[in-house]
């Protein structure tokens, strides 16, 4: 092939666009995953484009009162990622497949910009249409295409390529560069904070606008002048950063020096097996740990990244005059890493991921490019470098396929997550949660315990330990039933204990769960019981108004919405807390401020069942018959979930309830529920044999997720008669 019979750009074009796109189809029926729930499925202020200021005004991942209050963010400032999510929310309605086919589309724009963009800068279709390829198809794209919060990266790719194309136009003085150049600015930097790289893309069209010279000093000079306008731009956007909405706190970093440049070093050997050798991707790549308070770092990381950098300086000095394209394009590699690569600490938990290599991967598409070109006249070489290419192109293409494969299931996602990474907090987070919401119980609270003491080992300086302390506690409440007031005032005590400031310490003691937190001269201890306080108290809340005591449960209330007027785990406790009491207006109050603060679609499952109570209470108070006034005041309260309260309601009926079959077997499961295993069996006794019993009493305990697990025995007892339960 000569450059003459070269297919046609806009046909080289399509076709990267389209594989591009294509790769990462198996990833179009998933859901949201991850962030996606927080920045989107629960962000009520990208549902609406009324919220336009508010996205420039305020950080990125300022979504929530739960996320302020309790998430250890980073001030992003991403306002045109959260107009795309405005955009497709409306054009969708909330529907997670438009979100995926945006980005399926975004990835295309991103892959036909990059050839365009290669193809200047090679001077050749068919070289710049395999790089490009390259670019495109390369497996670290899966996190920014298959997971929709991952697209900030292709829309900050997309505004880069812009300031590229921009920029190229301006130094041929072609009409609109300058203000295409202008717009893509822009744009990048609404988009991402690795817009500050921007000089990196200048300094390589400066090159390419002097038909790619050698680069000998004067020449490096020259595109060093030209990155001036850029340069200052970043660091005006930076300082503005730093005065207005800093990207980490403001203390300094806690690594020493030398375990800094081991972060860097491993930072970058991952970056290098990323690159070369992708396999077993996740979101959770580098883990930044201290086992027992000692950083900890990966050796062969360290001496992987020691090598690389090494290897790719080497690599640029002695390409600068022979092939300086790919001297060029190895610098615009580490050009743009250099924002991600922790030579700036953050103190993250989560060093490096693979989306930080959408961007610069065009850097190495340029140099196998460049390698490719000076081939070009060789018909034979070059068919065996072209068709190798391709092969590689292949095979990165299926690693990518499947890795985008992993976004579609959010269960499987966090398996993978867990079973790459056994240290995870935010996998053993969502694993708590799904076992939560199933119902095994026994099986989150040993994820609760495990996860505390991964806290404490590796963890030490967040105390997030603390977080999953109260999140056992709160699981350990579900195990116990309304009549067992002795394990219920138990853990009520250990919560006030925590919230009390003169309190050296709180512990709790119940069956096999035994946990100690001492608060004297622990600042952290107390900043993160303080965070969680809101819960806290809506803990205490719930637990007063299972044992009927709603004076004490609605004070607790008032200071836990009072605290977290928009956190909705606390607002739909307080609102049911209200509503058992009878204040059904006060509950509706609790429900509507919240909805202020996040997604309406949150509150309205528990509207409704506050909704349906309450009109099965206003029967109850209408009705002329005592039996059936009973029974409709224990269904309003069961359906609070007041299962002890319901209960005690109809237990003075209880001879006629045996009487009555129809009857008998719904008050044997509320009996149960409550705690009164006894009374259940024996009334079940009257119904069917043992045999029978066992199976329907066993499948009553599955529904409150009181079997299954290591634990289950030693907390749930017979309150009315002292016998063990299920």
């Amino acid at each position: 092939m000569t450059r003459e019979s070269e297919p046609r750009p806009s046909v080289l074009a399509v076709l990267v666009g389209v594989l591009g796109a294509a790769t990462f189809g198996p990833a179009l029926g998933g859901g949201f995953i991850y962030d996606d729930h927080a920045l989107i499925g629960g962000n009520m202020y990208v549902h609406s484009f009324a919220w336009w200021q508010r996205w420039l005004t305020r950080d990125f991942w300022d979504v929530n009162e739960e996320i302020r209050r309790f998430g250890g963010r980073m001030m992003y400032w991403r306002p045109a990622v959260s107009a795309s999510y405005a955009l497709d929310w409306q054009v969708g309605q909330g529907s997670p497949m438009l979100f995926h086919v945006t980005n399926l589309v975004l990835q295309a724009a991103a892959s036909v910009l990059a050839f365009v963009v290669l193809r200047r800068w090679l001077g050749a279709a068919v070289p710049a249409a395999l790089a490009a390829l390259l670019f495109a198809v390369h497996p670290t794209k899966a996190e920014s295409v298959a997971w929709i919060a991952g697209r900030t990266d292709i829309l900050c790719a997309i505004a880069m390529l812009t300031v590229a194309e921009g920029c190229a136009r301006r130094l041929r003085r072609q009409t609109g560069g300058l203000a295409l150049e202008i717009a893509g600015t822009i744009a990048a930097y609404l988009t991402k904070e690795q817009a500050v790289a921007l000089a990196a893309f200048v300094a390589v069209e400066t090159w390419v606008a002097l038909e790619r010279p050698a680069l000998d000093l004067a020449m490096l000079r020259r595109m060093g002048r030209a990155c001036v306008p850029q340069l200052a731009i970043a660091l005006a956007y930076l300082a503005l950063r730093m005065r207005f909405m800093p990207i980490r706190p403001a203390e300094p970093s806690s690594l020493p020096p030398m375990a800094h440049a081991l972060e860097v070093l491993e930072t970058m050997g991952r970056f290098a097996v990323m690159t070369f050798f992708p396999h077993d991707l996740s979101v959770q790549q580098g883990l930044l740990e201290r086992v027992d308070g000692t950083l900890v770092f990966a050796p062969i990381y360290v001496a992987t990244g020691a090598a690389f950098v090494i290897g790719f300086a080497v690599l640029a000095w002695t390409m600068r005059t022979r092939r300086p394209g790919v001297a060029v394009g190895v610098g615009f590699y580490l050009a743009m890493l250099l924002p991600t690569s922790n030579v700036v600490p953050t103190d993250m938990t989560t060093m490096l991921a693979e989306r930080f290599l959408y961007i610069p991967m065009l850097g190495l598409s340029l140099a196998a490019g460049t390698v490719l070109v000076s081939l070009y006249a060789q018909a034979t070489a070059f068919a065996i470098a072209g068709g190798a290419t391709v092969v590689v192109a292949l095979v990165l293409g299926i690693v990518a396929a499947r890795h985008a494969a992993d976004f579609v299931d959010e269960r499987a996602f966090w398996d993978r997550e867990l079973a790459l990474h056994p240290h995870s907090l935010e996998a053993l987070r969502f694993k708590i949660g799904t076992e939560s919401a199933d119902r095994h119980l026994d099986r989150a609270i040993d994820l609760t315990a495990r996860a505390q003491q991964i806290a404490v080992r590796y963890y030490q300086g967040g105390k997030y330990e603390l977080d999953f302390i109260v999140q056992g506690v709160q699981l350990l409440l579900l195990k116990i039933p309304d009549h067992d007031t002795r394990a219920l005032r138990v853990v009520d005590r250990f919560l006030e204990s925590a919230l009390d400031r003169q309190s050296t310490s709180a512990a709790l003691d119940l069956g096999p769960v035994h946990i100690l937190v001492a608060l004297e001269n622990q600042p952290m201890t107390r900043s993160r019981i303080d965070a969680q306080r809101p819960i806290i108290h809506a803990l205490r809340a719930a637990t007063n108004s299972r044992l009927a005591e709603d004076t004490t449960a609605l004070d607790q209330s008032d200071e836990a919405h009072r605290v977290c007027p928009g956190c909705f785990q606390v607002g739909r406790i307080c609102a049911l807390v209200a509503a058992r009491a009878g204040q059904y207006d006060r509950s509706y109050r609790v429900l509507d401020d919240v909805a202020r603060w996040t997604s309406a679609e949150m509150v309205v499952e528990t509207r409704t069942l506050v909704l349906d109570a309450e009109a099965t209470g206003k029967g109850a108070a209408s009705a002329t018959d005592d039996a059936q006034r009973l029974q409709l005041r224990a269904t309003e309260l069961a359906k609070l979930e007041a299962w002890g309260r319901a209960f005690d309601v109809l237990a003075p009926a209880i001879e006629a309830i045996r009487k009555a079959p129809d009857f008998a077997l719904g008050f044997a499961e509320l009996a149960w529920r409550a705690g009164e295993f006894r009374t259940a069996r024996e009334v079940l006794s009257t119904m069917m044999p043992a045999s029978v019993i066992a199976a329907t009493t066993e499948e009553w305990s599955a529904k409150m997720g009181w079997i299954d697990g290591s634990i289950a025995a030693g907390l749930t007892h017979d309150a009315g008669h002292g016998k063990e339960g299920p």
